[in-house]
């Protein structure tokens, strides 16, 4: 159990690869937000759980007002035609999607 991996070696060489590639880089993300979660513990605030905890609530509000889902379809479609689909879309930082929902024209 300890050697079995999710990775479909049933899956041509060029198709494993980019699933391989895929899972690098997801666990690249995972890895650089697991370190920013033990920075802001440790820098933000009293350095009290319950602090980081009611902060990352906060953040955690204010990253669902800009997801894909919340964008309109002519947006989704700039996005498309500019080469960023969802996955490329939740790649972005927050401060980029925030922008581009502040950039909105009512």
């Amino acid at each position: 159990m300890a050697m079995a991996t999710n990775l479909n070696l049933d899956l041509p060489p060029a198709e494993l690869r980019e699933m391989i590639l895929e899972q690098i880089r997801v666990r690249r993300k995972l890895a650089m937000e697991f370190n920013d979660r033990a920075l802001m513990l440790l820098t933000e605030g009293d350095g009290l759980y319950s602090t980081f905890a009611v902060n990352m609530a906060k953040r955690q509000k204010l990253h669902n007002a800009v997801i894909w889902e919340k964008l309109r379809p002519v947006e989704i479609e700039k996005l498309l035609k500019s080469g960023i689909d969802r996955e490329a879309y939740m790649d972005t930082d927050y401060e980029w999607r925030r922008k581009f929902f502040d950039e909105r024209t009512n």
